[in-house]
């Protein structure tokens, strides 16, 4: 119901639905009609190329030019390509050496109904030494499995998947689109890919590089996130990883992983928390400058050990680091800045981590923080400042159990040398 002078209109309300209902069936009598009769789309032809040999390079499979060497290597080019079932293009079984380049693959539905599936533009099985270069994929995806030695240039794929199954010696750079799907993939190299979503899983070493979207790494062990603008990175089960240097207009999370680095990145913007850890052991968080989260900045969350959260800044987030069911955590030199929690840092197992590196190096910097600084020393019982507050601070823990104490807080936001 719409309210009208103070009054619930029901009319409105019933207008508004029929609307939607008529412009949805219409747009349903328009696919209805999207078949591939002369009158509907004059001057159209469908067509399906199908190489799967050596011996089917030829002008009517799209070869403009080239003899198949590396020095040489066959040019596909089919223009603007339309078709209607199977796959667009499929290569497979080839030894040749080929570039697929300056095309558009486009997928036109012959079917009914509102529900438009997509299709399979192009298919690349068991081959090796060729580029795909400028394709444009309309409605349809790509899959490439089995390959070896190829690239992947300057595509704006346009809201599709790309998968690649079983292939190495990969380099994809300068795509825009949807999605890049990785598995089992080896020696990869990805960078210069914008608005693009990149989920690997079983592929060590990946080093996704100055992009943007999403980035999902699973069973990569050694990877190397870094320069990348607005992006959101998750980590699982992936040993040894780097997440450095990247512009994240949402969250960070690591699960499952061990002898990880969180460094240098401005997370900000996060419908969730900033930096999330979970199940995972010998993680370094450093160095990073995390605002306007909804929920916490850093939280490590279940089973975190021996963790380090060094030389963060922290601000209007929810809170600002909590700690659950963790040990042997070392928290220290941070800039806790602002939040909206009555309490900006949570230890739940205080007694257990540590929240100041020492005298003299200190603990953190509490905004709020109002205690003296009229003392120094290790017991802060020498007269004279030395700019660590005289008075601890405790951590907030609503659970039984010694909370939490930083015992050297800071009376300057802490500056990273």
């Amino acid at each position: 119901m719409v309210l009208v002078d103070g009054k619930w209109d029901l009319i409105g309300v019933v207008s508004v639905v029929m609307m939607v209902v008529t412009s949805a069936a219409l747009a349903c009598a328009v696919l209805e009609l999207a078949d591939d009769s002369p009158s509907m789309w004059p001057g159209r032809t469908y067509t399906n190329i199908v190489i799967d040999s050596d011996s089917n390079f030829t002008p009517e499979n799209g070869v403009t030019g080239g003899q198949g060497t590396e020095e040489s290597p066959y040019i596909v080019s089919t223009g603007h390509m339309y078709f209607k079932g199977g796959a667009g293009v499929r290569i497979a079984n080839t030894t040749a050496r080929f570039i697929l380049r300056d095309c558009i693959i486009e997928y036109v539905w012959t079917g009914t109904g509102c529900l438009v599936p997509s299709g399979s533009g192009l298919t690349v099985t068991n081959a090796s030494g060729f580029s795909i270069c400028n394709v444009t994929f309309w409605g349809c995806d790509a899959s490439l499995s089995r390959c070896q030695q190829f690239s992947i240039l300057d595509s704006p794929f346009g809201d599709i998947d790309a998968g690649l199954v079983n292939c190495t010696g990969v380099t994809i750079s300068g795509n825009g689109g949807s999605a890049f799907s990785l598995t089992d993939c080896s020696s990869v190299f990805y960078e210069n890919n914008s608005r693009c979503g990149l989920t690997a899983t079983r592929c060590p070493g990946m080093e996704p590089r100055n992009g943007s979207g999403g980035i999902v790494l699973s069973e990569c062990d050694g990877s190397v996130v870094a320069d990348n603008e607005r992006v959101r990175i998750g980590i699982a089960y992936s040993d040894g990883c780097v997440i450095r240097d990247n512009d994240v207009s949402g969250m960070i999370s690591i699960g499952g992983s061990r002898d990880c680095e969180v460094l240098n990145n401005h997370v900000y913007n996060s419908t969730a928390g900033g930096v999330f850890i979970d199940r995972s052991e010998n993680i370094t968080v450093a160095g990073n400058l995390i605002e306007n989260c909804t929920h916490h900045g850093i939280e490590l969350w279940h089973y975190v050990r021996n963790c380090t959260i060094v030389g963060n800044t922290i601000r209007d987030c929810y809170g600002a680091i909590v700690l659950r069911t963790t040990s042997g955590c070392k928290v220290y030199h941070n800039n806790i800045m602002s939040g909206r929690s009555a309490n900006l840092v949570l230890d739940e197992q205080g007694w257990v981590n540590s929240w100041d590196n020492g005298y003299p190096d200190g603990g953190n910097y509490y905004v709020s923080y109002d205690g003296p600084d009229e003392f120094g020393g290790a017991d802060q019982d020498v007269l004279g400042a030395d700019g660590i507050g005289d008075v601890p601070v405790t951590v907030y823990t609503y659970l039984e159990g010694e909370p939490g104490v930083d015992h050297y807080p800071l009376m300057e936001p802490y500056t990273i040398p």
